[in-house]
């Protein structure tokens, strides 16, 4: 129990006593209770000084010397204050939402001003304990870019290079990047080409890539076509269509390229806390973490109930959460509102995006795939059109898509 815990770790330390804030009432058992009180006491220095306060309290009690000592061996030894206060704040937080039930009954029950105005009191407590403990100071960020001039800052995982341009240097921590796209233009193949840009070009990379739609096997052969440039149909069909020795032995050459890599595919998670707890665990074990999700409209959340605009917005902001707490970079896929397919102008925006609201609200990064509409005489692209970035520019990345082999080559014009 957090109370016990609490007091068997100020008996292990003591000297700590004088700088916490503490009272007596957030204490519901009799011995923690009685303890939190001898504590108050000016003057405690050791757990003899304890004993002998309890004794003036209750002369009768059973608490000892022998006691104190027991229950301090059983506390946390805490060298930072900050674990202790949070402890304590935790439990302050309880007995007020307790309080607060309380007196909100007994105004229920007589609706005096008397009882309103003690309710107010303890709610407004209440609010003030919960508020996020920054103070607006600039000294931490101030201090982060001192220290630019001394060492230099990471880019971000590479990938594409106008698109990490584009990006202010590479797919950083703390974002969370959304690429919006209509059936069949190509999002899939194109989180393909991603994830395989980023390990070629960042070896130490851990690569999670959340299928929702397709097998893991099915990605993985994506992954080998656009590794060898042997198309699919032959990898399925490997005994039967693969004759030469050549492409015999890219195929095999890439099977061991993957198996030694640390790209993981897995399409068994479709629930958000399932996913953003299995991202939390790899994340934590990689110094170079990237995850991406295909797609955003597929995963679940715990209330069947929600409607699917409420279950978009849950699941962008715990993404967003996510990347800000573990400090990594999450691409997301998404489809497009049906509308678009009405418009006579095909070239996706922000309103476009299913359930948009949250999306484009918690996403640092959205980008669009869409292809181009060419004259006869004209190439087909496939452009990646960023629409917004928090830490980057705005503006069209142009791609050369060929569907076959599942490659995407940037156009340099």
């Amino acid at each position: 129990m957090l109370e016990t815990k609490i007091i068997d770790t100020l008996l292990k330390n003591i000297e700590l006593i004088p700088f916490v804030e503490l009272d007596e009432k957030w204490f519901l058992i009799p011995e923690n209770k009685l303890l939190a009180k001898a504590f108050l006491v000016n003057g405690i220095q050791s757990l003899k000084d304890v004993e002998q306060v309890i004794k003036d309290y209750d002369p009768f009690t059973s608490i000892d010397f022998d006691y104190l000592e027991d229950r301090g061996f059983d506390g946390e030894y805490i060298a930072p204050l900050q674990k202790l206060e949070a402890m304590l704040k935790e439990l302050k937080i309880a007995h007020l939402k307790d309080d607060l039930i309380k007196l909100s009954k007994r105004y229920s029950d007589n609706p005096t001003v008397v009882n309103f105005e003690k309710m107010r009191a303890v709610s407004e407590e209440l609010e003030e304990e919960q508020a996020p403990p920054n103070d607006g100071s600039l000294n931490e960020s101030l201090d982060e870019l001192r220290s630019r001039f001394e060492k230099e800052v990471p880019m971000g995982l590479k990938s594409y290079g106008k698109l990490d341009m584009a990006l202010g240097g590479g797919l950083k921590g703390g974002q969370l990047i959304t690429i919006g796209a209509r059936p069949g233009v190509g999002k899939s193949a194109f989180g393909v080409n991603l994830a395989a840009k980023i390990l070629e070009r960042n070896p130490k990379a851990r690569v999670d890539f959340f299928v929702l739609e397709m097998s893991q096997r099915s990605m993985v052969e994506r992954f080998i076509t656009l590794k060898t440039g042997v198309q699919t149909l032959k990898i399925q069909h490997a005994k039967k269509m693969i004759g030469s020795n050549k492409e015999k032995e890219k195929v095999m050459a890439s099977y061991d390229y993957y198996e030694n890599s640390k790209l993981r595919i897995y399409d068994d998670l479709f629930d958000c806390d399932d996913i953003i707890r299995t991202i939390r665990r790899n994340s934590r074990e990689n110094d170079e973490y990237i995850a991406f999700i295909d797609y955003l409209g597929l995963m679940q959340v715990s209330d069947k109930r929600k409607q699917a605009y409420e279950k978009v917005s849950e699941i962008t902001r715990k993404l967003k959460m996510l990347t800000n707490d573990s400090d990594i970079p999450v691409v997301v896929f998404s489809q497009l509102n049906r509308a678009i397919e009405s418009r006579q102008n095909k070239r996706p925006n922000l309103s476009d995006l299913r359930d948009s609201g949250s999306v484009e609200q918690d996403s640092n990064i959205v980008g669009f795939l869409y292809a181009t509409e060419p004259r006869d005489d004209e190439e087909e692209f496939t452009i990646l059109d960023i629409q917004k970035n928090r830490e980057g520019n705005i503006g069209a990345v142009k791609y050369r898509f060929d569907k076959a082999l599942m490659n995407f080559e940037e156009v340099f014009t």
